[in-house]
């Protein structure tokens, strides 16, 4: 459109010609029409449609006006054979060719060259040398041939752009569904872990009245976890403050068989998101509920604290310890309930254990510098 505009302006000097080699109501209505379509072109290449449509128009209104510059000419209301809607001619190419496709614009260029030529070998032609009347239409063939082929080039390579865009957007999506799916899996087998199979084993195996006590609280700790998960129904949870935290879980270590030393530091205002202080509560309880279960006789810490913009949780025992490289259930266990978990909710999780020389569960909220809200 820039360069139709450009060319008509090019053409002001024809446009304006001296009254005897132009009628003046025929120049009127032909720049009218041409102006018309220009403006209508412009006005749908702006508001981003119908583009094609406005395009389209503007070719046909160059076609057309050379077809009226020849029935004029016929009639003697204009001389010479030099039309100034030829100038127009070069966009009219380039606008059929965006607007239908490359066979579009060779048509165009065909038909606008073969009215010039009729123009400028009619009787009312000012008589010019044939051999110049052939090269100039072989020029006006070859420079529509080029712009129909730039032109399609262009397209070609946005529509390859495009295509690349929306094979991008599409893998995007898929791996963001991928990863939904994962987060969702790794949620439902902590969950199921935690606080279903981990209450059910431990049951099992409830002898005494210190372990009923045991199943009991990992109970109500379940119940609690699989209502908030259901009224949640994954929708974005607010913060939780951290000395909120602390109470929960020094309330869940109380409610524990084995004694537990706890310490608390946190910052009265220190607030994180709801999911990782859920996170939080359910990796410690796993870490103490494995402590009571394994660690056998032994002193065990509970420490909530924060370093530097970051929420540290570590429980430890001097009991028995475990080899970390023992069986697939062991290995399960601390991944899934813990470190998964950990990592899943934005922080990290380590473990350190020796048989002989305790256990050491050490998590991190977020893993890497942080700032505390």
């Amino acid at each position: 459109m820039a360069f139709a505009i450009a060319t008509f302006i090019e053409a002001g000097p024809i446009i304006t010609a001296p009254a005897g080699s132009v009628d003046p109501v025929f120049n009127a209505f032909g720049v009218g029409g041409i102006v018309g379509v220009l403006l209508t072109a412009l006005l749908a290449v702006a508001v981003g449609r119908p583009v094609r449509l406005g395009l389209a128009l503007f070719s046909f209104a160059v076609v057309l006006g050379l077809f009226v510059w020849l029935i004029a000419a016929g009639l003697g209301a204009v001389t010479g054979s030099s039309p100034w809607v030829a100038r127009l001619v070069p966009a009219a190419i380039a606008a059929a060719s965006v607007a239908g496709s490359w066979p579009a614009g060779a048509a165009i260029a065909v038909l606008c060259t073969g009215l010039q030529l009729v123009t400028r070998i009619g009787p009312w032609s000012a008589g010019e040398g044939r051999l110049a009347v052939a090269l100039d239409t072989a020029a006006a063939l070859v420079t529509g041939g080029i712009i129909v082929a730039v032109v399609g080039v262009l397209l070609a390579h946005a529509a390859r752009l495009d295509r690349d865009r929306d094979a991008a957007a599409a893998r995007f999506r898929s791996v963001s569904r991928r990863e939904a799916i994962e987060a969702e899996r790794l949620q439902v087998d902590a969950l199921v872990h935690d606080s279903v199979l981990t209450t059910l084993l431990t049951a099992a195996r409830a002898r005494d009245p210190e372990s009923q006590a045991l199943v009991a609280t990992m109970a109500r700790d379940a119940l609690e976890r699989l209502g908030r998960a259901a009224e949640e129904d994954g929708t974005p949870d607010g913060t939780v403050a951290l000395t909120r935290l602390s109470d929960r879980l020094e309330r869940s270590a109380q409610e524990l068989s084995a004694e537990f030393q706890v310490t608390v530091d946190v910052p009265a205002s220190g607030r994180i998101p709801g999911s990782a202080a859920d996170a939080l509560h359910a990796a410690t309880l796993q870490a103490m509920v494995n402590s009571a279960q394994h660690a056998g006789p032994a002193r065990r810490r509970l420490h909530v604290g924060w370093r530097e913009g970051t929420v540290v949780v570590e429980v430890d025992d001097d009991g028995v310890g475990f080899d970390l490289g023992a069986g697939r259930g062991v290995r399960m266990g601390v991944r899934f309930s813990i470190l998964e978990r950990m990592r899943h909710a934005g922080g990290s999780a380590t473990v350190e254990s020796r048989l002989g020389a305790g256990t050491r569960v050490h998590l991190v909220w977020p893993d890497g510098p942080g700032d505390l809200p």
